[in-house]
C-alpha cells in the first residue's frame, strides 16, 4: 500500500528546499551580469516544480479517494480479518512492524545493491535544474546573451515596403539601422493607406519577435497577462477613437449612404451628395485612401485594419519595456562602427559561446569538495572584497594602494557625454578620443581638436569655439588695413590713408 502521507510530508519538504534554491539562484544571479537570465530561467523551473508539487500535496490534503484517512486509521491500530487480536495499543505495533518489512522488501527488491542513496536538499534541485538543455534559453551572436536586439530582419523588411519607400509624405526613406531601432515604433507617421497586406505581415514578423525576445530575456514575467491588460486598453480606446493615426477611421462604413468617407463628412441630401463627389476635393481625397476605404469595402476591411491597430499598439508596449535593452543596441552598433575591421575580428574572437553553463562547473566543485578538502577549494570561492575594488588579471581584487595610486576612487564626469562617470585620471583623459566624446561633439557642431581637452561642460565648450572663431577674424589678412603707401615725400601710410588724401587733392 503506498503511502499518502509520505508522499505528502516529502512534497513538503521538497517545496522547502526549491525555496531555499530560489535563495542560491538569487546569489548566482548577482555573481556575474551574464548569469541575470539564466538565473530568472532557473527560478522560472523551481517555481514550476513549486507549484506541480503544491498541487499534489492539495490533492492528498483533501483525500477524495480516502486513500490518507484509511493509511491514518491504519497506524492507528484499526485492523480487519483474522490478523486482528482485538488489543488496539498491540496492533499499533504489529501495523508499524508490518509497514516496516514491506519497505525493506521493495528496496531489496528494486534498488541496486551498493549504491548510495542520493540527498535532494537545495544543492541537488540547483545543480540539477538545466540537466534538459532544452530549457537553456538561445540567442544570436547579435543579440549578445539577451543584452541587444536583433531585428536586421524586420529593417530589411521594412525597407522593401514599396508603398512607405514611395511616399513621398514619408520620412522613413533611407534609413539607417540605427534610426530604424529609434523610430520603428512611431506607427501614426505612416499614412494608413500605405498599411497594405504586406505592411500587416512585417508588423506579424516584428510582433512575433519581439514577444519571442521578450520571453527570452524576462522568463519571470507574465507576458500574457500583459497582452491581455493592453487588448483591454485597446478596446477601449478604438472605441473612442483616441488612439493616435486612427482618428478617422468611421465606426462603421455603411452608417449611412449619404456618409463620405474620404472627406469625413455627412450630407443631409442626396442631390448635394452627387454634386459633392464631383468635386476635385472629393477626387483627391478618394485617391489617397482609395485602396483601403473605398465604397465598396464591407466590414472585414475595417477588422483588417483594427487587428493591424492592435499590432501596434502591443508593439509600443513592448517597445516602452525593451527601451533600455534598444537603447543599448544602439549604443553598440554605433560603437562597432568606430572600430576598424582588426579591432572587430578580436572583438569576435574574445566573445564566449553563449551560455558556458557555470552550473556544469559547480558540479565539478562540489564534486571536488566530497572528495577531498583542500586548499583549491578556498582558492574557488569568491574572492574577499568588501571595499568594492576593481578585479584584476588572476581573478582578484587588486591592491589598494594602487588603485589609490592610479586614482581610481576619483570620479570624472562629463557633461559632453550626457554625464557619463569615469574612473581614475586615465579613463578620463582616454575618454576624450573614444567615440563616445566624439558623438557628443558632433551633436555640438564643434570639432573635437585638441582646444578642447580637458573640457567636459557644454557651455564652456561652446563659448571656447565662438572664442577661437573670433580669434581666427582678427588673425585673417584684411588688405585695406594691412597695405602700405609711399607718397612723392617719403611718407609711408596704409593704402586706406593714402586713397582719402588723395582724394581730397593733398597728396
Amino acid at each position: 500500500m503506498s503511502s499518502e502521507i509520505e508522499q505528502l510530508r516529502s512534497n513538503q519538504e521538497e517545496i522547502e528546499y526549491l525555496e531555499k534554491a530560489i535563495v542560491k539562484a538569487m546569489f548566482f544571479k548577482s555573481q556575474n551580469p551574464r548569469n541575470v537570465i539564466l538565473a530568472d530561467y532557473i527560478i522560472k523551473i523551481f517555481l514550476d516544480e513549486i507549484q506541480s508539487r503544491s498541487v499534489q500535496a492539495l490533492k492528498i490534503y483533501q483525500d477524495e479517494d480516502h486513500l490518507k484517512r484509511e493509511e491514518i486509521s491504519f497506524l492507528e491500530g484499526n485492523r480487519t480479518g483474522p490478523s486482528s487480536t482485538g488489543n488496539r495499543s498491540l496492533d499499533v505495533w504489529l501495523n508499524y512492524y508490518e509497514k516496516i518489512n514491506s519497505l525493506k522488501d521493495y528496496h531489496e527488491k528494486y534498488t541496486p545493491y551498493g549504491t548510495p542513496a542520493e540527498i535532494f536538499d537545495d544543492n541537488w534541485f540547483f545543480l540539477h535544474s538545466l540537466d534538459d538543455k532544452s530549457r537553456i534559453p538561445k540567442f544570436s551572436g547579435q543579440e549578445g546573451y539577451g543584452r541587444y536586439v536583433d531585428l536586421h530582419t524586420n529593417y530589411m523588411e521594412f525597407m522593401n515596403l514599396k508603398k512607405i519607400q514611395n511616399n513621398k509624405r514619408c520620412n522613413f526613406k533611407y534609413l539607417d539601422y540605427v534610426a530604424f531601432l529609434a523610430t520603428f515604433d512611431q506607427f501614426h507617421e505612416i499614412p494608413i493607406f500605405c498599411k497594405d497586406r504586406n505592411y500587416e505581415v512585417y508588423m506579424e514578423n516584428l510582433l512575433i519577435y519581439l514577444k519571442s525576445f521578450f520571453e527570452r530575456t524576462q522568463p519571470l514575467f507574465n507576458l500574457q497577462q500583459m497582452e491581455e491588460i493592453c487588448n483591454r486598453a485597446f478596446e477601449e480606446a478604438w472605441k473612442n477613437r483616441n488612439i493616435k493615426g486612427w482618428e478617422f477611421i468611421p465606426k462603421i462604413l455603411r452608417v449611412d449612404p449619404l456618409y463620405c468617407v474620404p472627406c469625413k463628412k455627412l450630407f443631409t441630401n442626396r442631390n448635394v451628395y452627387k454634386a459633392h463627389k464631383k468635386g476635385m476635393k472629393h477626387r483627391k481625397n478618394a485617391e489617397r485612401i482609395a485602396e483601403i476605404l473605398e465604397e465598396e469595402e464591407d466590414f472585414s476591411e475595417v477588422e483588417r485594419l483594427k487587428n493591424i491597430a492592435r499590432k501596434e499598439s502591443f508593439v509600443t508596449r513592448l517597445r516602452e519595456n525593451l527601451g533600455d535593452i534598444i537603447e543599448d543596441s544602439m549604443n553598440n552598433i554605433r560603437k562597432k562602427q568606430t572600430r576598424t575591421a582588426e579591432e572587430l575580428e578580436l572583438y569576435e574572437s574574445d566573445q564566449e559561446e553563449p551560455f558556458k553553463m557555470p552550473i556544469e562547473e559547480l558540479k565539478k566543485k562540489s564534486e571536488t569538495k566530497k572528495k577531498e578538502e583542500s586548499s583549491d577549494s578556498e582558492q574557488e570561492r569568491p574572492a574577499y572584497n568588501p571595499l568594492n575594488l576593481p578585479i584584476g588579471f588572476d581573478g582578484k581584487p587588486i591592491p589598494y594602494w594602487l588603485y589609490k595610486l592610479h586614482g581610481l576612487n576619483v570620479e570624472y564626469k562629463c557633461e559632453i557625454c550626457g554625464n557619463y562617470s569615469y574612473w581614475g585620471r586615465r579613463a578620463f583623459e582616454r575618454h576624450f578620443q573614444e567615440w563616445r566624446h566624439a558623438h557628443g561633439m558632433r551633436c555640438l557642431r564643434i570639432p573635437n581638436t585638441m582646444h578642447f581637452r580637458e573640457i567636459t561642460r557644454i557651455e564652456e565648450a561652446v563659448q571656447l569655439h565662438k572664442k577661437l572663431m573670433q580669434d581666427h577674424q582678427l588673425d585673417m589678412f584684411r588688405p585695406e588695413d594691412e597695405e602700405e603707401c609711399e607718397d612723392s615725400l617719403g611718407n609711408v601710410m596704409t593704402r586706406k590713408k593714402f586713397n582719402d588724401l588723395k582724394r581730397q587733392g593733398i597728396l
